[in-house]
């Protein structure tokens, strides 16, 4: 078996021609006889041939005007969503402040709170003398204050920065 014929592309050309085998010589219809190379390269091109006729036949294509308004649809739909991201955004950070201010207005209405208050001012009473609790610094009281709101304070936080970015996801398109 030969990898290829040197009239193989001579063959191709008469048959997608349409001139095989009426149209061609008789030494190019001997040779694809004695050729097993071009008799496949016959029969392929033959079927592929009449694939493209017929592709040719049965393809449609669009008006110039059906291109043009299909193409303002499109231009327009693309201005509507580059004018709605930005409504996106502030959608997305006012959802997160709404979801940051419920979490608050519940924290702030638990038992917790008077316990929290209750607690620092036994730490501060139990740990800080009278003399010095007038020059107790104000970050330590903010760090036994923080202490126990602290797995809160993450959380709100993870919604402040999450909420945001999902809402991106789920409305861009």
């Amino acid at each position: 078996m030969t990898p290829g014929c040197d009239r193989e592309a001579d063959v191709v050309r008469v048959v997608l021609a349409g001139g095989w085998p009426e149209g061609c010589d008789a030494s190019l219809r001997e040779h694809v006889e004695h050729c097993d190379v071009c008799r496949d390269v016959v029969t392929i091109a033959e079927v592929l041939g009449e694939e493209h006729r017929t592709m040719r036949r049965t393809v449609g294509v669009p008006s110039a005007g059906q291109v043009w308004w299909r193409s303002a649809v499109r231009a327009r739909l693309e201005a509507t969503q580059a004018a709605a991201r930005p409504l996106t955004w502030l959608y997305s950070v006012v959802a997160a402040l709404v979801v940051m201010a419920i979490v608050l207005v519940v924290a702030a209405n638990t038992s917790r709170v008077g316990m929290w208050t209750d607690g620092v001012e036994d730490w501060v009473a139990a740990h800080v003398p009278d003399t010095q609790r007038a020059a107790a610094s104000f970050m330590d009281l903010a760090a036994v204050a923080v202490q126990p709101w602290l797995p809160l304070l993450v959380v709100l936080g993870l919604c402040l920065v999450a909420a945001p970015i999902a809402l991106f996801f789920a409305l861009r398109d």
